[in-house]
């Protein structure tokens, strides 16, 4: 919506400096010189937007995601700090691209593989790849709980303290009896 005429006159303008969207982000009063205020508010906003997702998909580069699976994560957490979000919690994202990609960028990020929300994200993980692959709505506490360890590396305690939480939080209902 800026037109070619005030694109013009505001790359003129920052002509020979080495980052002029660094310039402007910084200093926004810079381009007024050569354009109105409403156009250089519409260019300021447009910039800042871009700006974090520019962050936000060579942050995700660096932890080792490829193009497709980086739209997916900027496009699902749209509107947050993706950076800071992500290293807080890598495995929100696991919606958009999964549980194995999302504990690829927990490791690169030096998350401990027993941190709470690997093993929680882990656990349902393993719950729904078992359940989907086999035709099921539901799998055995046992069995859920042996196969998470293994696929996770966690110890016997450290998964159960994860059905416990993940039981609170109603994310996984754990039946009593068969059929209940």
């Amino acid at each position: 919506g800026v037109g070619r005429v005030n694109a013009d006159k505001v790359a003129r303008l920052l002509e020979g400096l080495d980052d002029p969207i660094a310039a402007i982000l910084k200093d926004s009063s810079i381009i007024l010189t050569v354009i109105d205020n409403a156009v250089a508010e519409i260019i300021v906003r447009y910039l800042r937007m871009r700006w974090s997702l520019w962050e936000a998909e060579i942050f995700l580069f660096s932890l080792g995601l490829r193009r497709v699976d980086i739209r997916k994560v900027c496009d699902t957490l749209f509107g947050r700090d993706i950076k800071a979000a992500i290293s807080a919690d890598p495995f929100i994202a696991v919606e958009a691209i999964g549980f194995p990609k999302c504990d690829m960028m927990a490791e690169e990020l030096k998350l401990a593989r027993d941190a709470p929300e690997r093993v929680d994200a882990g656990i349902i993980w393993v719950a729904e790849s078992e359940c989907k692959n086999r035709g099921h709505c539901a799998i055995i506490q046992d069995w859920l709980c042996i196969n998470a360890q293994d696929k996770l590396g966690v110890t016997v305690e450290c998964i159960q303290s994860a059905m416990s939480r993940l039981m609170t939080r109603r994310a996984i209902i754990i039946a009593l009896q068969l059929g209940e």
